[in-house]
């Protein structure tokens, strides 16, 4: 997929000649392609400053290659975790599907660190090129991109843009207020502007100084959009237009109650509680004062014609909220009333953008997505179960009781869980928190215990939990949602475990509170009494005893032993061994 690139020489402005050297024919000057980084910096002296965390990162890559490298660094800096995550899931740049449109071919990521961005973008534009001011930086995305084709590394300052004039059809700049403080951001803004497409976009975050920004991209010739964004774990979790407060006061409505109960400061607790009233100028006013991130689309003519102006011709609506989620984008459609009516799901990984948007009405039990990119379908009325009523935790296992009798399949084959288990046992010996003799054993345990029951697969949804499933307070109805995860074939506990360990562990401050696991434990709470009464239900579906106990165990070593475990590893060791003085759970 790798494209013919045109870079220029940063001395004379001509197109580079790039073989095997790169080299410029009108000024004779060479420039350096070691480790496949155009190193067009390389006029001056070399940098040799290495961050202390990029030096230990580079150096376990040395001795262990580049996948075994990440956990031995994360252990060290964790705070980077969100930046070596699975590009699939990776929702650090979901900021461009405002500006993404057909003609989106080529992009150009500025000062990304480890290359979660760029990496993640490679799958939806078909050239991207990562710059970044530090060659150590790109050391370590020259390891991390060996085998991808279409992406190209360059190292040269951020006010140095060698390339032509309109070339790029997206432009994302990262750290902007670090840029903003340090260099000649009118320099760079009008670099920008020059190798833009007349119908490209220039898109960034933003946290601070949001007028101020806003002054200088109008002094610089760009014409402006924004959107509001609030984020988590450096990622956009909810954003819609900024001008639209039919959306951001459904936001806050469905939202807030969830912030409220977080540790965060009196006068953002006084913000929400406003923004939840009917007050137009209320929302309007806070919203600048106190909304955490802007996303300013920055253009060079006229709005390009975008996604979503695809999506507001289809349905005619013009309120919405956009979620990010694990493996795509979610558009919330609202009526002018402000109340949700349908909902678009869009693919984050895809080159082809969708011309139309493809109606969908699921039947159960046949719940999985289509083939498309995008797709949309009716939203589904009512709120998420309240784990706490132990009528809504019964309803929720009862859906998933008919869920797998309509999906019962064959016996699980022994010999694939074998396999499994003898690569489980192999990892368990690497990992050094669970290299403990009581974690091989329960291994042996799981394989035993599935030797000796007949359990058929059955489809899964992948993250049955309270925010996907919806239950209508007029009807009782169950309806769940979120079918990212699904999967045709699976082992039938995965969401039994997956709805478990969260309704014995999340809390409203903690996604892991091993103090409301022991509540569960405790043998005279009613939180016990709950699971034996459910233990009992389960056993009936099964025809078989459903050994909690064993079950957990294997889950959340498997959790552990998985790169992208979304858990900290401390918090579930300390579940494992919690677990581990016990025979038998809940009966």
């Amino acid at each position: 997929m790798k494209k013919k690139l045109n870079i220029l020489c940063p001395k004379c402005k001509e197109v580079l000649k790039i073989n095997e050297k790169i080299t410029c024919d009108k000024c004779s000057k060479t420039y350096s392609n070691k480790k496949n980084i155009f190193r067009l910096n390389n006029y001056k002296k070399e940098q040799t400053d290495y961050s202390k965390e990029n030096k230990l990162f580079l150096d376990q890559i040395k001795k262990v290659g580049y996948k075994n490298a990440i956990k031995i660094f994360l252990e060290k800096f964790p705070q980077y975790k969100t930046q070596l995550i699975n590009p699939e899931y990776n929702q650090s740049a979901d900021h461009v599907f405002y500006c993404l449109n057909e003609k989106n071919r080529k992009c150009l990521v500025l000062e990304n660190k480890f290359g979660n961005t760029v990496e993640t973008l490679s799958h939806i534009y078909e050239e991207v090129i990562s710059q970044n001011s530090r060659i150590d930086d790109l050391e370590i995305q020259s390891e991390r991109f060996e085998k991808i084709e279409n992406i190209t590394l360059i190292n040269s300052e951020v006010e140095k843009l060698n390339f032509p004039d309109n070339y790029f059809d997206t432009i994302l700049i990262e750290n902007i207020e670090k840029i903003i403080k340090n260099k000649d951001i009118f320099l760079i803004f009008k670099e920008i502007l020059r190798i833009l497409t007349p119908e490209g976009c220039f898109i960034f975050n933003n946290s601070k100084s949001h007028d101020q920004i806003k002054q200088i991209l109008e002094k610089s010739n760009f014409i402006t959009k924004q959107y509001w964004s609030m984020q988590k774990n450096q990622y956009p979790s909810f954003s819609g237009r900024i001008d639209d407060n039919i959306a951001l006061r459904w936001y806050m409505k469905n939202v807030s109650n969830y912030l409220i109960s977080k540790k965060i400061s009196l006068q953002k607790k006084i913000m929400l509680r406003i923004m939840k009233s009917e007050l137009n100028l209320a929302t309007s006013i806070l919203m600048k004062k106190f909304v955490p991130t802007i996303i300013f689309c920055c253009y060079k003519n006229n709005f390009s014609t975008s996604l979503l102006n695809l999506i507001q011709k289809e349905t005619n609506y013009k309120n919405f909220v956009i979620q990010s989620r694990p493996k795509r984008i979610k558009i919330i459609i609202l009526n002018r009333k402000g109340i949700p009516k349908k909902i678009i799901n869009f693919n984050r990984f895809g080159y082809k953008f969708p011309l139309k948007i493809k109606v969908i009405s699921r039947k159960f039990s046949k719940m999985n997505d289509p083939k498309e990119r995008m797709w949309i379908e009716d939203w589904h009325e009512g709120n998420s179960i309240n784990p706490e009523k132990i009528e809504h935790v019964n309803a929720a296992i009862d859906w998933l009781f008919k869920f797998q009798k309509e999906t019962k399949q064959n016996v699980i084959n022994k010999n694939e869980i074998k396999i499994e288990v003898n690569e489980i046992k192999k990892n368990i010996e690497k990992d050094k928190l669970l290299n403990f003799s009581d974690c091989l054993k329960w291994v042996d345990e799981y394989y035993q215990y599935i030797e000796e029951n007949n359990f058929c697969e059955t489809a899964i949804h992948g993250d049955y939990w309270i925010n996907n499933i919806i239950i209508n307070s007029k009807t009782s109805k169950i309806s769940v949602i979120d079918w990212d995860e699904y999967k045709q074939k699976g082992l039938p506990f995965y969401d039994f475990m997956v709805f478990f360990i969260r309704l014995m562990t999340i809390t409203k401050t903690s996604s892991l509170d091993t103090k409301k696991l022991e509540k569960f434990l405790d043998v005279k709470s009613d939180e016990n009494k709950m699971m034996r009464n459910l233990k009992k239900k389960i056993d009936l579906h099964f025809n078989s005893n459903f050994n909690f106990l064993i079950l957990l165990r294997m889950f959340i070593i498997k959790r552990m032993v998985s790169y992208d475990s979304s858990l900290s590893s401390e918090k579930q060791l300390k579940m494992l061994k919690l677990l581990s003085n016990k025979q038998e759970l809940f009966l």
